[in-house]
């Protein structure tokens, strides 16, 4: 499995994950095995028909599909594994190559860092409060008609 790691400037990382094509014709047997528990083909029981017919009856594609979601969440649990990164939240499957080797494409949220600098250069000069006598008055009467009990 040959992984690589780019890291993107919104803080995820892309990881674009080769893997052996041999892994993924087991994954397709397995999913084949799966898909014919479920298809009714004449002249074979459930679960007993061979790939090779399954792919002759148009259900390539499905089979593909079934291993690529299952092998999908192997590698990507692997590749989580094997990288130093430590995921921010669920990442996520993107897209799949099979041109030249099977190639599986993931990106993953990075925790967000905050690069303070020098902020204990920032100063504020300290303003004392000037309070006058009449604004005391007025809080003092302000706080004597809240407190006041009126009787009848």
């Amino acid at each position: 499995m040959n992984i690589q790691t780019e890291h993107l400037e919104d803080h995820r990382a892309k990881f674009t994950v080769e893997v052996d094509v041999e892994r993924l014709e087991t994954a397709k047997q397995k999913a084949a095995r799966n898909i014919a528990k479920k298809v009714n083909i004449p002249g074979f029981r459930k679960g007993k028909v061979p790939y090779r017919v399954l792919v002759q009856n148009g259900l390539e594609p499905a089979i593909l599909e079934d291993a690529i979601e299952e092998l999908s969440q192997e590698i990507y649990r692997e590749t989580l594994d094997q990288s130093d990164i430590e995921p921010y939240g669920p990442g996520s499957f993107e897209d799949y190559n099979f041109e030249t080797a099977p190639t599986f494409i993931y990106t993953v949220p990075l925790q967000p860092t905050a690069k303070l600098g020098d902020y204990r250069a920032i100063r504020r000069e300290y303003q004392e409060p000037t309070v006058t006598e009449d604004e005391i008055d007025e809080h003092l009467k302000r706080l004597l008609l809240e407190q006041a009990e009126y009787a009848e």
